[in-house]
């Protein structure tokens, strides 16, 4: 396994150098190029350029081609007399052009705008919608009837005595049963029968 690469850093600069893409975009046209280089034993450079366009499309000038030799001898150093370079056209996939287009970007704007409000359709609350009016009433949400307070009550016989702590009640339990008995059922018959 080799950790280290035979590539030059012409080689690296030719391949990924943001730099020498921003000097060939305006010759050749943004995102519309791809760029390749490997040097040989003997130490000459060949350096390859796909152009994104048919090959019925392509037509390169000397000019053109004298200009892009100019840049990469600027750029990475090479000479003409020793490189070899060819421009081939090259038809890319689409999509592969490395950025958005305009269109691109407002389709997609449009594509989330279009999700966001179905989301917001989808999920807003019920409660955000008015509820019809129910006869008689004049309020939005009828308040729901407190239950009928009770006819009769009846008192706690005064022979109880009221407990003024827990302590007392466990007392009077365990002292008097039978009557503390007879005062809870009084309580939970609601005073029970007259």
């Amino acid at each position: 396994m080799t950790l280290l690469s035979s590539e030059t850093p012409a080689d690296a600069a030719a391949k990924g150098d943001p730099a020498l893409h921003a000097l060939l975009d305006p010759v050749l046209g943004k995102n519309s190029f791809r760029l390749a280089s490997h040097t040989g034993d003997d130490g000459a450079r060949s350096v390859l350029i796909l152009v994104d366009t048919p090959e019925a499309r392509f037509h390169l000038d000397t000019e053109t081609s004298d200009r892009i030799e100019t840049i990469l001898s600027a750029a990475t150093g090479f000479d003409p007399s020793r490189d070899s370079l060819q421009i081939q056209p090259f038809a890319f996939a689409p999509g592969t052009t490395g950025g958005l287009a305009q269109a691109d970007m407002l389709e997609l704007g449009a594509m989330v705008l279009l999700t966001g409000l179905l989301g917001f359709l989808a999920f807003a609350p019920a409660a955000a919608q008015p509820l019809p009016a129910q006869s008689g009433t004049t309020e939005p949400f009828p308040l729901p009837k407190a239950p009928a307070a009770p006819t009769h009550l009846r008192a706690v016989p005064d022979e109880a005595p009221v407990p003024a702590s827990q302590a007392d009640a466990q007392r009077l339990a365990s002292e008097n049963p039978k009557q503390t008995a007879q005062i809870i059922r009084s309580w939970m018959n609601d005073g029970g029968s007259s």
